[in-house]
């Protein structure tokens, strides 16, 4: 009976904290609080030994780069917990407005309501804290990755980033479309000994792209490299590629959101077979070369 209290106890703080007078009191330190109890739980799961991720000073990190962190983690757990119940994962669609600690806590309590359904009886508990920022938000997620990354990097395969990068490719094409820049289709090359780390600069090549962009134009900060990434190239993994390929994703609909295009998605995946290294390298090559055309055109 206590553990069932203790449940509907922390049921109905996460309700009050969503509440209309609570929301638009959202601060950084409220959402540190829930992605706290999250990393309590993650690391029940994790096997993973110490990793090391490169350390990137962040002067002034902000909301939107704590959402599309968490947004790829809360893609690493849907991909868990869909084989038991899919049907009850959340999966928030990208807001279309100014990210701000509102938006990133109702994405972090959709990761703790997926992290139920994958471990239903996780304890979470819950400590409120002060005086956090967004970047003490954004590190303490990075750790939620390591301790994830232990566990998914067997399950995730080559056609996930794959679909995210399609993804992206669909929406540049759309955007272009409405700049009435028409697209010369190019037959890419099929390289035949691509490997993660060959990917990886694709993505972080778009990742630089994206938030040299954002500065010039909306005078965002970004920091000067993903804020995810390993500290020896060498150890590059299919899930580094996946991680921020999704951050990608989320920083490119914000920024065509800036830019007035406004489309309103969220990530889905469907059945693919015989995707390898060499597809995604290549959808990669697409993306870069609309979105330098989308560059050039959109005002």
């Amino acid at each position: 009976m206590l553990k069932i209290g203790l449940l509907i106890l922390f049921s109905i703080m996460s309700t009050l904290i969503l509440t209309p007078d609570a929301l638009a009191k959202v601060t950084p330190s409220d959402v540190f609080s829930h992605v706290k109890s999250l990393e309590s739980v993650i690391g029940h799961l994790s096997v993973a030994k110490r990793q090391r991720i490169e350390t990137i000073k962040l002067l002034d990190a902000k909301p939107l780069h704590v959402y599309a962190i968490a947004t790829a983690l809360n893609e690493k757990i849907i991909l868990m917990a869909k084989i038991q119940d899919e049907k009850r994962l959340e999966r928030p669609k990208f807001p279309n407005k100014t990210i701000t600690p509102t938006e990133v806590l109702s994405l972090v309590l959709a990761i703790e309501h997926n992290l139920k359904v994958l471990q239903p009886n996780s304890k979470f508990s819950l400590e409120l804290v002060k005086h956090k920022r967004p970047k003490d938000v954004l590190r303490l997620l990075v750790r939620c990755h390591l301790l994830i990354d232990s566990v998914i990097e067997k399950m995730l395969l080559p056609k996930h980033p794959f679909q995210v990068v399609e993804q992206m490719n669909n929406l540049l094409v759309e955007a272009n479309a409405s700049t009435n820049q028409s697209v010369l289709l190019t037959a890419y090359p099929m390289y035949s000994a691509v490997k993660p780390t060959d990917v990886f600069v694709n993505a972080e090549s778009l990742f630089k792209s994206l938030m040299s962009a954002g500065h010039l134009k909306y005078n965002i900060d970004y920091p000067k490299r993903p804020y995810y990434s390993p500290y020896d190239e060498k150890r590059i993994k299919p899930v580094h590629v996946f991680t921020v390929t999704v951050m990608n994703w989320v920083l490119l609909q914000d920024y065509l959101r800036r830019s007035g295009k406004h489309f309103n998605s969220t990530l889905e995946f469907r059945a693919v077979s015989n995707i390898v290294p060499a597809n995604v390298y290549q959808q990669y090559e697409k993306t870069l070369l609309l979105w330098r055309i989308y560059l050039s055109t959109a005002h």
